[in-house]
C-alpha cells in the first residue's frame, strides 16, 4: 500500500504531465561562452552535468511560476502562492545534488507539490546505478571516490550505498519472481533413479552411497561394486 506522501507525489507528477502536454512550454538555457569553455576544459561530461542541473532548476521554476503566476502581478488563474524556501535535492548522474527548492501553498492552506521536483527527486535511477556498478566489482568503500562528480553531492557514502544496493536487489528479485511466464516455452526432463535393491533400498540413498564410495580405496571400490546398488558402477576403477 502506498503511503500518503507517495500518493501526493504521484498526483503532482500526473498534474505536471497534463500541464506539459496542454501548454508544451519551452525550457531555454543560456550559458555564457566563457563558462562553457571553462566547464569543457574539465571535460565534456562536466559540461553536460552542469547544464543538466541548470535545466532541472529551470523546469522546476517554470512549473512554480505557472501555478503562482508572475511575481508581483495579480492573476485570476493563480492556483497557489509562494510560501517559503527550504533545502532539497535532485538526483543527477546517480548522486544527490543539494538545491534550494520553492514551497507553495494552495488557497486553502495546504502544500502544493511540484511535479518536476518529485520527478527529479526519484531515487530509482540512483539505486539502479549502484546495483549495476557493485555487481561489476565496485565496493561500497570505494564507491564515493569513484562516482563523485559534484563537489556538493551526497548520498553516496558507504552506508547509503549499501542500503540502496539491498533495496535494488529486492526490487530485482521481486521483478524476477513476478514476471509472467505465459509466453515462455519451458522444457522439463524428469529422471527417475532407483534408490537401491534389497536390504540397501531402505537404508542407503544414492548420495550417501556416492560419498561413501568416494572415500574408499580402489580395491575397496571394487568390493563396493559388488553391492546390490546401481550406483556402485559409477565409482569403479
Amino acid at each position: 500500500m502506498k503511503k500518503p506522501y507517495q500518493i501526493a507525489a504521484g498526483r503532482a507528477l500526473q498534474r505536471v504531465r497534463q500541464w506539459a502536454e496542454a501548454k508544451n512550454p519551452v525550457v531555454q538555457l543560456m550559458l555564457p561562452m566563457v563558462e562553457i569553455l571553462t566547464l569543457a576544459k574539465r571535460g565534456a561530461d562536466e559540461l553536460v552535468r552542469e547544464a543538466g542541473l541548470r535545466v532541472i532548476l529551470l523546469a522546476i521554476a517554470q512549473e512554480a511560476e505557472a501555478l503562482t503566476g508572475a511575481r508581483y502581478q495579480q492573476s485570476a488563474d493563480r492556483k497557489a502562492h509562494r510560501w517559503s524556501r527550504e533545502d532539497g535535492f535532485v538526483v543527477v548522474d546517480g548522486q544527490k545534488v543539494p538545491i534550494e527548492r520553492r514551497r507553495l501553498r494552495s488557497k486553502s492552506g495546504g502544500e502544493v507539490r511540484l511535479g518536476t521536483y518529485e520527478l527529479f527527486q526519484q531515487t530509482r535511477p540512483l539505486e539502479d546505478e549502484v546495483w549495476w556498478k557493485m555487481l561489476r566489482g565496485l565496493t561500497t568503500r570505494n564507491y564515493p571516490l569513484v562516482t563523485r562528480s559534484f563537489a556538493r553531492a551526497y548520498g553516496i557514502e558507504k552506508s547509503a550505498t549499501s542500503e540502496r544496493f539491498i533495496q535494488a536487489s529486492r526490487d530485482k528479485l521481486k521483478e524476477l519472481m513476478e514476471r509472467p511466464l505465459g509466453e515462455v516455452q519451458l522444457c522439463a526432463i524428469v529422471i527417475k533413479v532407483p534408490l537401491g535393491i534389497g536390504r540397501y533400498a531402505q537404508s542407503r540413498a544414492p548420495l550417501r552411497f556416492a560419498r561413501f564410495s568416494m572415500r574408499l580405496r580402489p580395491r575397496q571400490r571394487e568390493r563396493a561394486g559388488t553391492l546390490p546398488n546401481p550406483f556402485a558402477a559409477w565409482f569403479s576403477t
